[in-house]
Formats: structure tokens, sequence, C-alpha cells
């Protein structure tokens, strides 16, 4: 383009106004579009059926009760109820991510704040809560897990009251609520400290063991109070010991937990006592807070069998609670953190944390990945945490989609979704400072995830071939088929995938980037992924065709036909003339692509690719769509609203 002196001068000037211009009512539709989705009531029972609302937000008429019956097809006794599937009531946790949340995650540490966060949890695709342990402990950083007595709520955090509140508000916004049970260790001053429920041994036998051992035990004393421990060790911020306690009347040992002496004493969870004050804490709160569940803090067991021969584990505590909460609420589940005896018979869900660890510091391939997960279908996945990893927000994006489409339940802990590194429990989070694009993409992956039948309850099989390693593989639900590509590599993969059990001019959709692939070869199906990008392929089995915009992109600048930047606030904004792209694939043949402004038919485009000028004075606001005609006649239409200023000089 040639322009004068004067001409580039007007453009400058124009280009500046314009710009202050489009950033200012970018902002003001921003601050002003802050309505919250409405609040949905609904029938709590315990059967699999849930409220489905369209949390979008340009759609402002929402039902007031939409009852859809869940697809819950995993064929297993999960509970070992004789019911499966759609009877099977504990089936509900697939239906979507898990939010593992504390009120220390927000300014003022409260019940409140959390409750206020959760329509925006709704439109983030959550569908259950994990609160973490919101009773009385020590004052510290790291201390709610050392709880005094579980029925004593942190008054720090709120009353009993708008802890109920905060359930209820979930339920009403379809979400599920799972506490946090932590039976591990103890503080002095406990519950479980003033009634001896702890695990102890007298000195002189603690020495002759140690002795037998070849271990040897130091002691010290601490503001009077006399400790014994042997072997002790830091490893980062945990102290490790291979036995450590406090000394009480020079006789007896009151150990703490093996091998985190920094937790806490030892809980003996075999001790008659212990079992039913737990039993009736879980009781407790499902049935006067109507909770969900319970996800249990690390459930392994707290002793080194060298000194202790006898088993203390937590199995016949679990069976009782177990029993007891399904009671009174059958739907209630149990995710274990870590495994224990018994854990696969007594829990519903439990973390897989060394499926993930397996795969950052292993590098499986695709075909390793999926003969190791492939009859497992009951793990909780949450991203490692990203520091210890030095993992990039890229490869945070991949991890994502990964946990997301493996066969399980996807976990996020407050603040993941904006970039935050780090736990809530050490402190409130800085919300105004986040990375809400990343948070674009969780929700993205999240409505992906959930909408697909066969991602929640799928059986999985791998279908790389060759190429470059990437994982590839397709998750299936009865006629429902999607395909995962996730590219853990640094640069552009290309591989190669056996797609055999399509038909040869498959249109396959990739709902994570709005791309579509014709399948002309399906046994050696060639695709490309960015460096740490990911793929999630759906077969289209519709008449309409497939239609999007290839240009412009929603989100981003442009100026004189050229893509220039994203934007600060998700706006498409358009300085002076642009091509418009639209993209359309069908199995019978695209006839003709329509383009309009405003609903003003501009133009016709009846042959690849499909494009349009639009040079003309626009000043605002405006929609373009595009609609897209196979040779059946049927159509399919995509729009994106964008803000112009073409004057045209």
């Amino acid at each position: 383009m040639k322009l004068t002196v004067v001409g580039e001068m007007k453009w400058i000037v124009v280009i500046g106004i314009v710009c202050t211009i489009a950033m200012q009512i970018a902002f003001f539709e921003m601050k002003g579009n802050k309505e919250s989705p409405a609040i949905i009531t609904i029938e709590e029972d315990c059967s699999c059926s849930e409220t489905s609302v369209d949390w979008k937000s340009g759609d402002r008429d929402w039902p007031k009760k939409v009852m859809v019956e869940t697809i819950c097809t995993d064929g297993i006794d999960n509970d070992g109820d004789g019911l499966i599937d759609l009877e099977d009531g504990d089936c509900w946790l697939k239906e979507g991510p898990i939010y593992q949340t504390h009120p220390r995650a927000y300014p003022n540490h409260s019940f409140k704040e959390v409750t206020q966060q959760i329509p925006k949890l709704a439109d983030l695709g959550v569908k259950t809560i994990y609160l973490m342990p919101i009773w009385e402990h020590p004052r510290g950083k790291k201390t709610i897990y050392s709880i005094y007595d579980y029925f004593r709520i942190d008054p720090e955090c709120g009353t009993p009251q708008e802890l109920k509140e905060l359930v209820d508000t979930a339920h009403r916004y379809n979400m599920k609520v799972l506490f946090d049970f932590v039976t591990c260790c103890t503080p002095k001053g406990s519950v479980v400290w003033n009634n001896n429920w702890t695990l102890s041994m007298s000195l002189a036998e603690l020495e002759r063991r140690a002795k037998e051992l070849g271990w040897k035990l130091e002691y010290k004393t601490v503001n009077g109070n006399k400790f014994v421990y042997a072997n002790c060790r830091k490893s980062e911020e945990q102290l490790l010991c291979d036995v450590a306690g406090i000394i009480i009347d020079n006789n007896t040992v009151i150990l703490r937990h093996y091998p985190r002496a920094d937790w806490g004493f030892a809980i003996d969870r075999t001790n008659p006592d212990a079992i039913e004050y737990f039993t009736k804490v879980a009781e407790y709160y499902v049935k006067e807070y109507n909770i969900d569940g319970w996800r249990l803090d690390a459930p392994s067991d707290n002793w080194n069998p060298k000194l202790i021969p006898e088993d203390h584990s937590i199995t016949n505590m679990m069976r009782n609670v177990k029993g007891a909460i399904t009671k009174i609420k059958p739907c209630t589940i149990l995710l274990a953190e870590t495994p224990f005896p018994g854990v696969e018979e007594i829990c519903d869900y439990l973390y897989g944390r060394d499926v993930l660890r397996w795969i950052l510091t292993t590098k499986p391939t695709s075909a390793e990945l999926v003969e190791k997960i492939k009859d497992v279908n009951n793990r909780v996945y949450h991203i490692p945490d990203l520091e210890k990893y030095d993992l990039s927000v890229q490869q945070q994006k991949a991890l994502l989609v990964l946990i997301s489409t493996l066969p399980g339940v996807p976990m996020v802990r407050a603040g993941e979704e904006i970039g935050i590194r780090g736990s809530s429990e050490s402190g409130p989070i800085n919300w105004e400072e986040g990375n809400y694009e990343l948070r674009e993409f969780y929700k993205k992956v999240f409505e992906i995830r959930n909408s697909h039948p066969a991602l929640k309850y799928g059986t999985i099989s791998n279908v790389w071939k060759s190429g470059d390693n990437t994982y590839a593989y397709l998750r299936e639900s009865e006629d429902e088929k999607v395909i995962t590509v996730i590219n853990f590599l640094n640069k552009e993969a290309t591989s190669i995938l056996n797609l055999s059990f399509l038909e040869n001019r498959t249109i396959l959709y990739d709902e994570l980037n709005d791309e579509a692939f014709v399948i002309d070869d399906p046994s050696n199906f060639e695709i490309s992924i960015p460096a740490d990008g990911s793929r999630i392929l759906v077969l289209k089995k519709r008449d309409e065709p497939i239609v999007y915009f290839g240009r412009p992109l929603e989100g981003y600048l442009y100026v004189f036909d050229q893509e220039i930047i994203s934007t600060i606030f998700g706006n498409t904004i358009i300085l002076g003339k642009i091509t418009i792209e639209a993209d359309a694939y069908d199995e019978d043949g695209i006839q003709k692509v329509e383009f309009y402004v405003d609903n003003e038919l501009r133009t016709i485009d009846d042959s690849p690719p499909y494009s349009w000028l639009w040079n003309e004075f626009a000043i605002g606001w405006h929609e373009i769509k595009v609609i897209a005609y196979d040779n059946s006649g049927n159509k399919a239409m995509d729009r994106i609203n964008v803000l112009i200023f073409n004057l045209l000089f």
C-alpha cells in the first residue's frame, strides 16, 4: 500500500484514536458483563440425574429446571452394592472436573468467598468441589491438616450456617461437595491426643528394637518436652524419620507419623473408640450438611512395620465409614489420596499420581501408556507441581488435555486455572493478576470433556502407529468416538495414526483448535501437532456441513488485513480492510458459502478457499456470519462479533 506523508500521518492519528476507543469500549463491555449464571434449583437425590445448563455468556434465557439423564455406562459395580450403570449412584464423579479449594485461597479466608466463587466454577465446567480441612487447628501456614476436633469448625472460616450455605449453593449449581478426612496424624491437644488414640510403645521396647535394627537413637528436650528419634533427614520441606516421638512420663513414647514426622502424631486407626469417633464425624456431615462424600487424606500406613509388626491400617475404619454414610445417602463416595489394604474394595476412586509421575519421568510410548491404564477407570488426576517439574504454560495445557481425556476424572487446584503455582493452604491467591487466557483454555477443555460420554465413561485404545512419539488414543462409548493426540515434544510433531475403524473420506473435527480433517487413508492418517500442543478429534455424525472462521479469529487485532496480536480483553478488533476466510467441509461436498454482515448478504463463494474482502466504511460493533451449504442442501453457520474501524481515506 502506498500512502502520501499526509496520508500516513492521518492513519497514525486515526490508529491511535481508534485503539484508545477500542480498548475503552472493550473494557467497559467487560466490566458491564458480570452477570452470574442463574441459580438452578434441583432435586437432591442419589440417582445419576443432573441439571444441564448452557453457561455460555451470551445466553440469558436459562431454564429454571432441566432434568437430563446422565449416561453412566462403565459396566462396573463401583460400590459393591450389586448395581451397575445408571442404577449405580456413585458414578456422578465422572460427570466433570473436581475443584480443590479452601477459604485461605481468598483475602478474608471465609466460606462466603468460596460460595461467591461457585458461579465462576460453574462457568469453568466444575462438577465437584473438594474442600480442604476447615476445622480448628494450630495456627500456622501449613497446619490445616492438624485438626483438633472435627466437630469444631474453624471460626476464622465462618459459621456452621455459612458452611451449609456453601454446600447448598454448590448443589443449586449442580455441583457435588467433598470434605477432607484426615485420620493419619493429629496435634497435641486434639480429641485424639486427649483420648490416647495415638500409636505408642514403651521407651524400653523402642530402645531394644532400635538396637536390633542398628539404629542410633537421639534425644532432645524442646520447651520442656523430651523427644526421641532416629535416622531423620530433610527432603525438600519434609522431615522424614525412621522413628520419632515424644516421651511421656519417662516411659511411653507417643509416635509421630511414619515416615513424615513433620505431620504430627500417628493415630491408631484400629482403636475401637477412634473408629467410632471418625465414623460419627463422617455420618454427621453427610446428614447435617448434606455433603456428597469424603476425600481420604494420606490413608496409607502411618507406622513403621520394623518397629510395630501389628496391623494398624485404616481398612476396618473405612469399611465402617463407608457403610455408615451410604446408609444415610447411598450415592456418597470415598476418594482415596493413596492406596491402603482394601482400597479398591472400599473406595470408589483413587488418585492417579503414579501414572502422571511415570509419564513425566519415563516418557512412555502411546502404546505403553494405554496398556498401563486401559483397565483402570476410577482414577482422579491432577497436574503435578508446576515448579517441581519446571512446566511451562504450554506444557501445563498439554497435561490438562491428558488428564481430561484419560479414563477417570480431572482435578484442578485453586488458582491453577490462572497459572498460580503453589498451594492455597499457604495463603490468599492474587486473583487479580492471573492468566485468564489460560482459564479460557481450561474452560474449553472442560466443555469438550463434559459433553462427550466417550471421554467420561468410554474405553481406551492406542491409535498411534509411527512417526514422532506423541500420545494418540481412542476413547469409545457405544457409537461415539473421540480421538486425542498430545505432543509433549518441544517441537512440532508429525505422527501416523491407525484409524482403520473409520471409512475413507470421513471428516474429523478438532474441537480444541477448531479445525477439520478429511481422512483419505484411515490406516495411515498423518497429522501434525504443534509443540506441546494437543488435538481432540470427534467424528461428526450429522447431516449439516462443518463451517468455521479461519479469519478473523476471536480475540485478535488485525491492521490492514494483517493479524497483529491477541487483544487484552478477548475482543476481535479490525483496523482497515480485512479478508474474511471460512473453512467448510462435508462428506458430500460444499455447494457454496454465504458471507453476511449484520444479517445482510454481501457475497457468495462457491469454490475453496472461501473468502471475501471486506473493505468499506465501517465503525463500531458488527456481526460477521458465514453460512455453508452442502450439495444436499443442508447448512451450517458460524458467527463472530468484531469491533471495526475502516474510514477508507
